[in-house]
């Protein structure tokens, strides 16, 4: 367990590992796992992060190890590792806030690559983290409609960036709402004054 975020473990380690944590639940009680450890655990061993992290989260203060993962580049294994916490049986509860903060982070990896490979393979991994949060119903489109047409706008050269604004426009038309655009002060205010009964000034 000392080494798990410091070298990526052999297939017997891992399988030692797995085989003790289920056969004796308490195992989760007796080892300790700093929140800053976590990260560099999902790099270097991601299916064994994948299996037994959710057990620790489960038993521990959920917020500092989050955090955590907030602290770091957003990658492929990270990635994975959110995805796979938000979508197991019986994962811990990710906040509304973690993952609207992972996905603004997840965008904005994108933005600050330069254009090239790097930033394809980036733009492509983001956008079916994305689509298969919306998919699921884990996150509510409505609050994301913004965010995420702006980030589909940049890449749309991408087919499955494509799909992804597909269906947030279809979205949008569903909910009759245009985005990026702010109702006229007028209608924010109420009913125009062109729209009000006129009264004549006394004399």
């Amino acid at each position: 367990m000392a080494t798990t975020h410091q070298r990526t473990l052999t297939i017997p380690e891992n399988e030692l590992l797995m085989h003790a944590f289920h056969t004796d639940p308490e195992v989760v009680g007796l080892c300790k796992l700093n929140p800053e450890d976590m990260p560099q655990w999902v790099e270097l061993n991601l299916l064994l992060a994948c299996e037994l992290l959710p057990l620790f989260l489960k038993r521990s203060d959920t917020e500092d190890y989050l955090q955590a993962m907030l602290n770091v580049p957003i990658t492929g294994h990270s990635i994975e590792f959110v995805h796979h916490l938000a979508t197991c049986p019986d994962s811990c509860c990710l906040s509304n806030e973690f993952l609207h903060m992972y996905i603004s982070k997840s965008i904005l990896s994108c933005e600050i690559l330069n254009k090239g490979a790097w930033q394809d393979r980036q733009v492509k991994l983001v956008t079916n983290f994305i689509q298969s949060f919306l998919e699921k119903h884990i996150i509510p489109m409505e609050e994301y409609l913004v965010e995420i047409q702006s980030f589909c706008i940049g890449y749309l050269r991408f087919k499955g960036v494509a799909v992804l604004f597909r269906m947030v426009s279809n979205q949008v038309q569903k909910t009759d709402y245009e985005i990026g655009k702010v109702l006229p002060i007028d209608q924010l205010a109420g009913p125009s004054s062109s729209s009000r009964p006129s009264h004549s000034p006394g004399p």
